[in-house]
């Protein structure tokens, strides 16, 4: 078992293809409807479905009425809280965000075991991680209570 340290940085890529379908207009109203339930059913309603977006990375099959679906369509940026989702999903009671786009993660294997399972590996998502082997410098009190548990776990593993 290791602490590693994962980061993702704000990406942004060139689409391909500047012409939005129209759904992703109608996605930006539903946005703004309230209460949210309200919202998923009209979105229902006019069939509003996962469109698919194609950028100089690769293609994404993206929600026109979410946040990181107007993003990508928009203005061609991957949205970090997607490698946030998938530590969450991976490493449920063994990560700490930091800043909001840096993680540190409890994991077994090395650091490729643990890019692996979040993906890394292939666009569009992109990251660091490193084993962290030791630590020092100046955070909030709940950091190092976390680093210190986490680590001395690990090396008592």
């Amino acid at each position: 078992m290791f602490v590693a340290w994962a980061h993702l940085p704000r990406v942004q890529f060139e689409l391909v293809k500047t012409e939005l379908p129209f759904s992703f207009t109608l996605g930006r109203l539903l946005m703004k409807v309230r209460p949210a339930p309200v919202a998923s059913l009209i979105k229902r309603l006019l069939r509003i479905r996962r469109v698919e977006i194609t950028t100089t990375e690769g293609r994404f099959w993206v929600d026109p009425a979410s946040d990181p679906g107007i993003s990508l369509a928009s203005a061609g940026i991957y949205d970090p809280a997607t490698l946030g989702a998938r530590i969450a999903s991976v490493y449920p009671a063994d990560y700490l965000l930091i800043g909001g786009v840096n993680w540190f993660i409890v994991g077994e294997g090395t650091a490729k075991d643990v890019a692996d399972k979040l993906g890394l590996a292939e666009p569009p998502v992109s990251g660091i991680v490193v084993a962290v082997s030791g630590y020092f410098g100046r955070a909030p009190s709940n950091i190092w209570e976390w680093l210190g548990a986490r680590v001395k776990a690990s090396s008592n593993g």
